[in-house]
């Protein structure tokens, strides 16, 4: 999350990183892109931001009306989403898969 006397600011500027992307996703003036509901963040050099921004993006997300969000820390090395969400010691992407089917769609949980 942004420190207190930036936020304001940095809040702004997700939004307007957000819209477009948001555009994509739904389709609004134009057809939507077929994987336009996922996003990824990625990044060869370390520290550049991406749990910054993957986190915050995930908040701005969140706050649409009939928007459900799914962040997943894939950085099984640092975990640094799992770190900052105070979920660091709790089960993640690198323990044993268990499969759970729900309607039509299938979820698998590892843990």
């Amino acid at each position: 999350m942004p420190p207190d006397d930036q936020q304001y600011d940095i809040t702004n500027q997700y939004r307007r990183i957000k819209r477009p992307l948001i555009a994509a996703a739904m389709g609004g003036d134009a057809d939507a892109l077929p994987l336009g509901r996922s996003l990824l963040l990625t990044s060869a050099v370390s520290g550049e931001g991406k749990t910054f921004t993957s986190l915050n993006l995930a908040m701005s997300f969140s706050l649409e009306k009939d928007f459900n969000v799914l962040l997943v820390d894939g950085d099984v090395a640092k975990r640094g989403l799992s770190e900052s969400l105070g979920l660091a010691h709790q089960p993640g992407l690198d323990g044993p898969a268990i499969r759970f089917r729900s309607g039509h769609s299938e979820l698998y949980c590892r843990y």
